[in-house]
């Protein structure tokens, strides 16, 4: 039986792109460290790539908060959307084993 009110899953589906976003960001942090120290052109690379993807799953995350805050329709986030983000997260838990292993 649907009433009508989602209760507040939206707005938590919403903190926890935010929050996704916030650990890719530290992971690309940490990546970029350990290719600084090991001269590791790929590290670099790699860290690089999760800036850009944290940014972009911090953005979608926003987004989302925004369009709950002014009342829009918030629907789930289109499937492009949910693989961008499993594909950044897994390859930012690769990056750290990655970096663990050369540090």
């Amino acid at each position: 039986m649907n009433h009508g009110d989602p209760g507040l899953q939206p707005q938590r589906t919403s903190l926890a792109w935010s929050r996704t976003g916030s650990s890719i960001f530290i992971i690309a942090l940490l990546v970029l460290r350990t290719a600084g120290k090991a001269y590791h052109g790929l590290l670099f690379a790699l860290g690089l790539g999760l800036l850009l993807a944290s940014g972009i799953v911090a953005i979608c995350g926003a987004s989302r908060s925004v369009a709950l805050n002014s009342g829009l329709k918030a629907g789930g986030p289109p499937w492009l959307y949910m693989i961008s983000v499993m594909a950044a997260a897994l390859t930012a838990a690769v990056a750290a084993i990655f970096c663990i292993m050369v540090a």
